[in-house]
């Protein structure tokens, strides 16, 4: 029998870590609420973990995922006084969260054996493979609900190699343009937003001296405003077409504002807070009380909320608040709020070093934009796969990443700080 030599081994490491990141991006259940991806973590246990610590705030991001699923278990106790729980919720929810922290495990440590790309690219086509196979294909909008988010993580990350970005700048353009004829405005508002980012960085750098990570997360938001102003013209001046003209006319002459007259969760979410800002815990349900200070806020900004989408939907069965920072802080309190918060400035510190030293990729930025929209706007559930790439997929090695806002340093990119194969 002959040994392995070091090739053979190589090439099964990547072959395992490829394996990985399929898993993790898949949605495949072997019993409950366990899947396949969440088998292969645990597998993988002893790889992945000792890697956290060498990317900036890794081991911060698991330490609170893990606070939260144990703050959400205890929070289901104490409001047990006056809550229905379900025992299959509160597992299913604390396999969840625990579930993120060990998918964005997985994905981190496959960065250091295969290139950030290939891992995009694989963990895009899990999601492809997913969509295919599950109920979302099914709608009257598949490209907009289902398969086009697939699609755009695989183009995105296989042009994200260095020396394309113009095929970068290309195809969000190119996925901008199918957003507006299949009627998602807050895609086509985020793929213009990284659009600009990628043209900007293609533009000749006159300073000598590079602009602060904080100056680029200023300037994202400045763009962001732009954008969602030139948007909304155009929506209202009929230019993305009558269906979607109609229904932000409607929002706004509701609330005043596109956003929230389009998410009357966000102020059933911020009514809960007030009311009890400790959250409810992970499984439980909400009571009558719970329902009634929602409805109250969601009437405040305009909307009619006796109607079945909020009784059976956001509180039939447990806390559905339409927002990834809502539905953690209902099911994990504070914790939870925190598990958010940090998940927010892991981007902003992604955003702002890339940006900065001018090597930020349209998929990271991609990612990171949708990612900052979900905390406020998506639920968790379908947030989840976006959520993993993004912090799977954006977190900097030590040896490159530098607090928020300090000058930037000097070049390196994960593959060469991290990778120990040739």
């Amino acid at each position: 029998m002959h040994a392995q030599g070091p090739e053979n081994s190589g090439l099964t490491i990547r072959l395992v870590a490829g394996f990985a990141v399929l898993a993790a991006g898949s949605r495949i259940f072997v019993g409950g609420s366990l899947t396949v991806g969440f088998v292969v973590a645990l597998v993988l246990l002893p790889l992945w973990v000792p890697v956290l610590r060498r990317y900036w705030g890794a081991t911060v991001f698991a330490a609170l995922g893990i606070l939260a699923a144990l703050s959400g278990i205890w929070l289901r106790e104490v409001t047990a006084v006056n809550h229905a729980s379900s025992v299959s919720g509160m597992i299913a929810g604390v396999m969840m969260l625990l579930g993120i922290v060990t998918a964005v495990g997985v994905v981190l440590w496959a960065r250091t054996i295969i290139p950030d790309w290939m891992v995009g690219a694989l963990f895009g086509f899990a999601m492809l493979a997913s969509a295919t196979l599950g109920a979302e294909t099914g709608n009257d909008n598949p490209w907009k609900f289902g398969v086009g988010f697939p699609v755009m993580i695989i183009v995105l990350s296989l042009v994200s190699r260095p020396g394309l970005r113009t095929l970068e700048a290309i195809a969000l353009l190119v996925f901008a343009v199918v957003a507006l004829g299949t009627d998602s405005r807050y895609r086509f508002a985020t793929l213009m937003i990284t659009a600009v980012l990628v043209l900007w960085q293609m533009l000749p750098q006159f300073r000598t001296r590079r602009a602060s990570s904080l100056a680029m997360v200023a300037m994202v938001g400045i763009i962001a405003a732009i954008t969602y102003n030139l948007a909304t013209a155009l929506i209202v001046d009929g230019y993305l077409g009558e269906q979607a003209q109609s229904r932000t006319i409607a929002q706004l002459e509701a609330s005043g504002s596109l956003l929230l007259g389009g998410r009357p969760e966000a102020a059933a979410s911020i009514a809960l807070f007030q009311s009890n800002p400790w959250g409810f815990g992970v499984g439980v349900q909400p009571n009558l009380d719970d329902i009634l200070v929602a409805k109250t806020g969601m009437a405040s900004i305009g909307y009619q909320p006796n109607n079945g989408y909020v009784e059976t939907y956001l509180f039939g069965g447990g806390f559905e608040l339409h927002s990834v920072a809502g539905d953690l802080w209902s099911q994990y309190g504070i914790p939870g709020l925190a598990f958010v918060a940090w998940i927010v400035v892991l981007v902003l510190h992604t955003l702002g070093q890339g940006l900065s030293t001018r090597t930020a990729t349209s998929i990271t930025m991609f990612l990171g934009i949708s990612t900052l929209w979900n905390v406020l706007f998506s639920p968790i559930y379908g947030s989840l796969p976006t959520l993993v790439l993004t912090v799977g997929l954006g977190l900097l090695p030590l040896a490159a990443a530098k607090p928020l806002g300090s000058d930037p340093p000097a070049l390196v990119s994960s593959r060469d700080a991290l990778s120990p194969l040739p």
